[in-house]
Order: structure tokens, then sequence, then C-alpha cells
């Protein structure tokens, strides 16, 4: 299997648990767009059921988080 099909299995496994707090680290590193997308609109769709920590330098998943912070100079700071 590839980088990106052993990620979107194991958000399958994490997201069938319906659990309290889910923490995505890098979670769309291996993805193409498409798959990304995807990932990102599942995520949404926890909205209010679910508590999820998201750590990522760049895409989707960040756009869409409702409160971001960013490490600077070893501290987190609301960016």
């Amino acid at each position: 299997m590839s980088g990106g099909e052993r990620q979107r299995i194991a958000l399958a496994r994490a997201l069938l648990r319906e659990p309290d707090l889910l923490i995505l680290d890098e979670a769309t590193s291996a993805v193409d767009q498409a798959s990304e997308e995807k990932i990102a609109q599942a995520v949404a769709g926890l909205a209010g059921k679910c508590t999820v920590l998201v750590i990522g330098h760049r895409g989707r998943l960040a756009e869409i988080a409702s409160l971001k912070f960013a490490l600077e100079n070893g501290r987190l700071k609301p960016s």
C-alpha cells in the first residue's frame, strides 16, 4: 500500500470509532488533492460532534480550522 492509502485507512478506522477527540498529525501529507478535499469534508462534518486537533504545515485541513495557532520561537501563538 502507498503512504496515502495507509493514511486513508487509519483515518477511516479513527472516524468509525466516533471519538470525542481526534488528533491528526499531517493527516493529508501523502494524499492527492482530491483525497485531501474529501478528508477535509469528512473532518468538517465532525463539527460539534468531536474535538479535532490538526497538526500541519499547510493544506485544506488548516484552512477549515475554527481556531489556528502557530509555533513561533517555541511558543504557541494565535494566528
